[in-house]
């Protein structure tokens, strides 16, 4: 991999990284312990000082929900992957996957439910 690419896969991680925890209204400090990092390489990772590791880009991905390749992808399908508010559901919410299917009809009733009053 050239240099020129080296830090563009840099940027484009680090921007990741910074634009989910937003996205997931955490702050660094709860990112690195949600992923068991600590505090200071998830600083060095935004600022685009560092790669993460093998096993740090693992545990990151892991906690945003994401693969380990789409976590270290080429920066195309990221901005892409950030606005679809689906994602960002299941990220935030992705314990509610582990429901029934009984139990998810009867949490989007109760959604449904609370659409419509406020309306």
């Amino acid at each position: 991999m050239k240099l020129s690419e080296k830090i563009k896969q840099t940027v484009s991680i680090a921007s990741l990284i910074v634009r989910l925890r937003v996205a997931m209204s955490w702050s660094q400090t709860d990112l690195a312990r949600k992923a068991g990092v600590t505090s200071a390489a998830i600083s060095q990772l935004e600022k685009g000082s560092r790669m993460p590791s093998l096993r740090v880009a693992t545990k990151l991905a892991a906690t945003f929900g994401m693969s380990l390749s789409e976590f270290m992808g080429d920066g195309e399908t990221h901005p892409e992957m950030l606005k679809n508010y689906t994602y960002k559901f299941y990220i935030k919410y992705k314990e509610l996957y582990d429901l029934t299917p009984d139990q998810q009809d009867l949490i989007l009733k109760i959604i449904q439910h609370f659409k419509k009053v406020s309306e």
